[in-house]
């Protein structure tokens, strides 16, 4: 059984990571901002846009989870879609930098 003192250093525990978790996806937010030339086609800078939507969208999922009744699972699994969906960001942006990458 948990005594009191156990319990509250147990949940500013959670409340420390969760608040490391939102600063880590800060420099996903910044990624976002670069999506604002984004148009409607078909090419590789519209795949980039649309995995920019998609992290933003699994940010915003993860600002608002529900600690309390989703508990640290709840969290991880948020987290785990803002990594796949960062990932997924970064292999669009290399689509969209590769002619200039090839030009260097």
């Amino acid at each position: 059984m948990l005594h009191l003192e156990d319990d509250s250093s147990l949940r500013s525990d959670h409340q420390h990571r969760f608040n490391r978790i939102i600063r880590g996806s800060v420099g996903a937010l910044l990624a976002i901002g670069l999506l604002s030339a984004c148009g409607d086609d078909s090419s590789p800078v519209a795949a980039y846009c649309e995995a920019g939507d998609d992290l933003e969208a699994s940010v915003q999922a993860l600002r608002d989870v529900d600690i309390v009744a989703e508990g640290v699972s709840g969290v991880e699994d948020r987290l785990g879609d803002v990594s796949d969906d960062l990932a997924t960001l970064k292999e669009r942006a290399a689509d969209v930098a590769s002619d200039d990458i090839d030009a260097l």
